[in-house]
């Protein structure tokens, strides 16, 4: 069965590689729905592979995660945070995980105003 996740964190990430062309900034919409389209992905190839849904709610969830957008920018750093809320609200991840998942993306937020602040106002 790890084999089975290992091959969806896989189709996850490369998912997340690269936009559809013309999708790259439409907002959280476009990114929940990679997120989500990993997910469905997971769980059907799981039940394909092992003829029940053992494991498919662990690895659905393990997709959706590696399918969320880097925080790279402004707006990856948005969509990212539309994605985890999603997840939230559908309980595809715990609470615990969840708060984890905002405080990295509070962390990118201030990383990412600090490197576009003037350099004098960063030595300060």
């Amino acid at each position: 069965m790890n084999d089975i996740v290992e091959i969806d964190h896989e189709s996850a990430s490369a998912e997340n590689e690269s936009a559809p062309k013309g999708q790259e900034h439409l907002g959280g919409i476009a990114a929940i729905a990679r997120c989500i389209l990993a997910k469905r992905r997971a769980r059907t190839e799981v039940i394909a592979r092992s003829g029940s849904g053992y494991g498919a709610k662990r690895a659905s969830a393990k997709a959706y995660l590696l399918a969320l957008p880097p925080l790279s920018d402004l707006d990856n750093v948005r969509d990212f945070i539309a994605c985890v809320t999603y997840a939230i609200a559908t309980e595809v991840i715990s609470a615990k995980d969840s708060l984890q998942l905002l405080m990295a993306a509070k962390a990118a937020l201030v990383a990412l105003r600090r490197s576009q602040e003037p350099s004098s106002l960063r030595a300060a």
